[in-house]
This record gives structure tokens, C-alpha cells and sequence, in this order.
């Protein structure tokens, strides 16, 4: 039963990324795609799969993935957070320019969200815009420990470090 075995590839494909292996999380990823009716799941499947190709730097299978992504997204924190993901990619390829306008339209459907926030400091940062990533990341990771979200604390320090390292004061990075 194809159908009713695409919510236990999925499962499989979500075990395999938790243990750390790529290849097994995109295969069983794969095989559960054609077969997820609920967009949900999809949408699940999808961010699984982008993260993979995130993590291996598969930019052109990556690039696909967001594409998909971005027509599964249907409400504003999925919309928003395609955005996010998509100034990831973006800034990956050093295109800042784009990101920063994915990270304007994120921002507007979320506004204030620290993992936002934290994304758009890294990309003000590379950009050359320093002073203003560094009130980003304080903002995002202020916002993050006051949301108790230990992922957007990561991710709002982790734009503090990248953003003081390329100013070059390491001892604060």
C-alpha cells in the first residue's frame, strides 16, 4: 500500500535525519513524496528535504526543493519562513541583494520573529551592513530567549558571532 506506507517513509526519513544520514533521509524522503496527498506532510517532507540539501551544499537540488516549498506555503509563518529560507539559499550564492528583500517580505509577515531576525543579520552582515546586523542579532536573540525558542537563541547568536567575527572583534565573536 503505496499510499499508506508514505507517512512511514516519512517517519523513516525524519529518523534518518535526526541520526545523521543524508543519503537515507533523501531516499526515504523520495519514495514518500509522490505518495503524500496531505499538504501538510508534504510541507514536512519538503523542509526535511531542504535541510539535507542545505547541510550537503546541493544548491541547484536545494534551489528545486525551495521552489516546491514555496507552493506548499499557505499560511503567513509558512510563507514566512519560506522566506527565511530562501535569503539562506540566496545569501549561500552571495546574491544579498535578493535575500535581503526575501528577508523584508518574511519580516512583514512576521514581524519580530527571532529566527528572522537572526537570518537578516547574517545577510546585512555579509552585505557590509555591520552596525545594523549587530542591533539584529540583539534584537532577535532578546526576542528569542523571551519566547524560551533554544533554537532562534542558537540562531540569534550565532548571527552575533558572524557578524563581530567580520568586524573583527573575535574576542566578542
Amino acid at each position: 500500500d503505496g499510499d499508506g506506507a508514505a507517512v512511514y517513509w516519512l517517519r523513516a526519513a525524519e529518523d534518518a535525519l535526526r541520526e545523521g544520514d543524508a543519503p537515507l533521509a533523501l531516499e526515504a524522503s523520495a519514495r514518500a513524496l509522490p505518495r503524500l496527498a496531505d499538504r501538510a506532510l508534504a510541507y514536512r517532507m519538503r523542509l526535511l528535504r531542504l535541510e539535507v540539501l542545505h547541510f550537503l551544499a546541493h544548491t541547484s537540488d536545494e534551489a528545486l526543493e525551495l521552489e516546491a516549498l514555496g507552493g506548499l506555503s499557505s499560511t503567513d509563518a509558512e510563507k514566512a519562513q519560506f522566506c527565511e529560507l530562501s535569503a539562506r539559499h540566496l545569501e549561500r550564492l552571495g546574491r544579498y541583494a535578493e535575500a535581503a528583500a526575501c528577508m523584508a517580505e518574511g519580516l512583514r509577515l512576521s514581524p519580530g520573529s527571532p529566527r528572522l531576525l537572526a537570518q537578516d543579520a547574517i545577510v546585512r552582515s555579509l552585505s557590509g551592513r555591520r552596525a545594523e546586523a549587530v542591533v539584529l542579532a540583539a534584537r532577535a536573540l532578546e526576542s528569542a530567549r523571551a519566547a524560551g525558542d533554544a533554537v532562534a537563541v542558537r540562531s540569534a547568536l550565532t548571527a552575533l558571532a558572524h557578524t563581530h567575527a567580520s568586524m573583527g572583534d573575535i574576542g566578542t565573536a
